[in-house]
């Protein structure tokens, strides 16, 4: 039978430490906790794996330690077996001849179940029916409203509208617009990226979530800022045109009334300043949110395998 030793146990003993804890050999314990031993006269210390008249028990041997200055073989009691599978990583001794270890010059696994995990990688896994049928369902929805909204509606009504009932349509309705919009951009660029691994990205798909991220950021801006400050700013021209009897013309060009309630009113011409700033800056807004989608449907299209 061989003696199983840890090799922090070993290191203990030969720098002069109290042992970490009792060892254990086939019929006791090796070495109680607490022996400890002095390095000057420590000159080698080794393992007796042949063991004694005691039927092969093993023991621990101080070569060149005087006469009582230490018991060289600690005292032996009962103890349960340690076995080979949860022993350290010390070797017991030579392998036996014939052992299937002897014979093809492997190492043995001291604790096969104790292995380290293997990193998962990502891979490219097809995306479901139903990613690709929501991904083109919010993409075509934001392109289909983006279409009506900026070139057809918007120039139908304000031809065959007042000015105040045009303004009162747009203050309900765009708001409407830009969150579903928002909306639909934010699920586009949610769905994307589920489907498209950060570790496996391309040019072209890392260009494509760049683009939906802007389009994120520039619709939500747009509804969140820029045009619920347009839609302020146009009822509060409102109530001062009624004031003064205007807003019942139809048209897109101003007329010179307004251009002289701009010049004799300074708060109706702050007014007109600022609304003039955030339409812009929401119309800018749009145009951006357009582009993107164009964008989106154009790599839609060139990874279309049929129609």
């Amino acid at each position: 039978m061989h003696t199983h030793e840890h090799p922090l146990v070993l290191k203990a003993l030969l720098q002069g430490q109290p042992a970490p804890g009792p060892r254990w050999d086939a019929g006791g314990p090796v070495v109680p906790m607490g022996t400890r031993l002095q390095p000057s006269r420590v000159l080698q210390a080794g393992l007796d794996w042949g063991g004694g008249a005691g039927g092969g028990q093993g023991s621990l041997r101080v070569l060149g330690q005087g006469r009582g200055e230490g018991p060289g073989t600690a005292r032996r009691g009962a103890a349960p077996p340690r076995s080979r599978a949860h022993s350290c990583l010390v070797p017991s001794g030579p392998p036996e001849p014939g052992s299937s270890t002897a014979a093809s010059g492997a190492k043995e696994d001291p604790d096969p179940g104790l292995r380290p995990l293997q990193p998962t990688m990502p891979t490219d896994v097809e995306p479901s029916v139903l990613a690709k049928t929501l991904h083109l369902i919010f993409l075509s929805t934001f392109w289909g409203m983006q279409i009506w909204v900026t070139f057809i509606s918007g120039f139908v009504m304000g031809g065959n509208l007042t000015r105040h009932t045009l303004g009162y349509i747009q203050s309900r309705l765009f708001p409407y617009y830009f969150h579903v919009g928002s909306l639909c951009s934010f699920f586009n660029l949610t769905i994307f990226a589920m489907c498209h691994p950060r570790e496996l990205l391309s040019d072209e798909e890392t260009t494509q979530l760049i683009v939906f991220f802007v389009c994120v950021i520039v619709s939500a801006l747009n509804a969140q800022w820029f045009g619920q400050m347009t839609s302020d700013i146009m009822a509060d021209m409102h109530l001062l045109e009624q004031s003064y009897g205007l807003g019942q013309d139809i048209g897109f060009f101003s007329r010179k009334s307004y251009t002289r309630l701009r010049e004799s009113n300074p708060k109706y011409r702050q007014l007109s300043r600022q609304l003039n700033r955030y339409r812009l800056l929401s119309s800018l807004c749009n145009l951006g949110c357009l582009a993107c989608n164009g964008f989106s449907l154009y790599h839609m299209a060139t990874h279309l395998s049929t129609l």
